[in-house]
């Protein structure tokens, strides 16, 4: 065996036996103290929640041009008349029709605009009566839209 497979052969064990560690995680249960995050993403947790939303979603959403009208109507800045947009858009897309209420994950929302930070440095600048929000839990949102 020449030093070059040898190398390849242990960096090969050691890209193993990380991608096993990490999967491991996966058949933890939430309330195991081995699990090496604070909230580790489970399988089933992965899988339940693909059914609740259904299909993959591929088309694009547009806002009708009343509703962009409103939120130009604010006189925000860009980027927070962006924020406004996307969560208009996100919560006419996602509205259930027996509820008023959408639930929104704001690391979801902030990694689409492009920042992990986003929905927390511009959330605030959103004017009053744009949006009425339950008390987040867990990184997510429920909100209504005033549109």
């Amino acid at each position: 065996m020449t030093p070059y497979c040898f190398a390849e052969k242990k960096t090969l064990k050691a890209i193993e036996n990380t991608w096993a560690n990490k999967l491991i995680q996966y058949q933890y249960s939430i309330y195991n103290n081995r699990s090496s995050a604070d909230f580790p993403l489970l399988f089933d947790t992965a899988i339940a929640d693909a059914l609740v939303l259904g299909p993959l979603r591929t088309e694009a959403f547009v806002l009708p041009d009343e509703a962009l009208q409103k939120i130009k109507s604010y006189g925000v800045n860009a980027k927070t008349e962006r924020l406004m947009i996307t969560l208009a858009e996100y919560y006419i897309a996602n509205k259930e029709p027996d509820s008023d209420w959408v639930i929104i994950p704001r690391t979801n929302i902030s990694a689409y605009l492009g920042s992990a930070t986003y929905m927390e440095s511009y959330e605030g600048k959103i004017p009053d009566g744009f949006m009425d929000k339950k008390p987040e839990m867990g990184g997510v949102s429920t909100v209504r839209i005033n549109l």
